[in-house]
């Protein structure tokens, strides 16, 4: 199945994303690079999980499967990740998570730190950098900003 093919791309791009973030921060502390990659270690590994539920629901044919959420039948495959694992075992006849307990409470927490990272909304940005007295207007500024270099050390 190419669906098996995502899930263990995203496992294994996940795990050595962690080890670099690990091997950086061992070797030189908290750094750009340790960020990124737990940054990306984050986002790939949470869709080795979405990818690897969603292989399930399809391999056991749960797609069409109803189940409550929020006091409304909704369809296993409409519904979101965390709610497809907190469903999927009860399905299965077996033992659900608890919801306010690891490893779920933990899963959850992955889930929503991917969401704020992939779904940033910043309300405001802000950058302290000196801008040249002739940049008046936005244009100038934007066209300032824009050239090579001039961001360095200022944006991730």
């Amino acid at each position: 199945m190419f669906i098996n093919f995502f899930c263990s791309y995203f496992y294994h791009a996940g795990v050595a994303e962690s080890d670099a973030a690990r091997s950086h921060v061992e070797s030189s502390g908290l750094s750009l690079e340790a960020t990124y990659s737990s940054m990306a270690a984050v986002v790939l590994l949470q869709g080795a999980l979405e990818s690897y539920i969603n292989l399930l629901i399809q391999v056991h044919d749960l797609a069409e499967k109803a189940i409550s959420v929020g006091g409304k039948q909704r369809k296993l495959s409409e519904v979101g990740i965390k709610e497809k694992w907190l469903h999927f075992p009860r399905l299965m006849g077996q033992r659900a998570f608890t919801e306010n307990a690891s490893p779920y409470s933990d899963f959850v927490k992955l889930v929503n730190l991917r969401n704020d990272l992939v779904h940033f909304k910043a309300e405001r940005f802000s950058c302290d950098i000196d801008v040249p007295a002739d940049c008046k207007t936005p244009e100038q500024i934007q066209r300032f900003i824009s050239r090579p270099g001039v961001l360095a050390n200022h944006v991730l």
